[in-house]
């Protein structure tokens, strides 16, 4: 099932790749199919029933992010996305498909200091310390990560994951990229994801 899953997947990208706009996808066509299902556009694994994703995010989307609209960001591209050069980006999260996963993960969670406050500051903050990526021999450990917090009921953690990189190195992406949790304080199985090369090209690929 995987398998055919990844080849309906890779005939989806080289459809959007190649029949759209030639080498490139724009920007409004990507919104438009990440909106209709994101989940084109990541990867994930589950385990235990503790579902993990990420989704790479090139620097043109966390540009758009802060501009707030493609209007916004057409008025100084360049100023915005030089922001967020130097590193890579990921949309990361954490969800258990069948209870909620916060009551999941409070049961794994193992600490001098079991209290809720020491759950929540490991969700928000300690996590990342947890978090790394690994593009060929190089691991880099996360740099940054914001869990977002939504006022709508969601069962779903939802994390923005940055690591800096060389700024020399412009192999890394033609490498395929992984991102590992190994938690310290929670109960679960070493996880990896790995997004490949092609899906980073083309996300790379998007442009205005």
């Amino acid at each position: 099932m995987r398998n055919i899953l990844f080849i309906v997947f890779s005939l989806f990208i080289v459809c959007l790749w190649g029949c759209g706009n030639g080498d490139y996808l724009s920007l409004k066509d990507y919104l438009k199919e990440r909106q209709r299902d994101s989940t084109k556009f990541s990867t994930y694994t589950t385990v235990g029933g503790l579902q993990i994703t990420a989704a790479y995010i090139p620097s043109i989307i966390m540009a758009f992010r802060e501009a707030g609209s493609i209007e916004a960001l057409n008025a100084e591209p360049k100023d915005i996305e030089k922001n967020y050069q130097g590193a890579e980006f990921f949309d990361f999260h954490i969800t258990k498909l069948d209870e909620s996963t916060k009551k999941y993960l409070k049961r794994r969670f193992v600490s001098p200091d079991s209290s809720e406050s020491s759950f929540e500051e490991y969700l928000d903050f300690e996590i990342q310390r947890d978090l790394s990526l690994i593009i060929d021999r190089d691991t880099f450990p996360c740099a940054y990560l914001h869990r977002e917090i939504s006022e709508s009921i969601t069962n779903v953690l939802n994390y923005t994951l940055s690591f800096e990189l060389p700024m020399d190195s412009p192999w890394i992406a033609k490498q395929d990229q992984k991102i590992v949790l190994n938690s310290s304080q929670l109960e679960m199985n070493h996880i990896e994801l790995v997004v490949s090369k092609n899906q980073i090209e083309l996300l790379n690929s998007i442009k205005l």
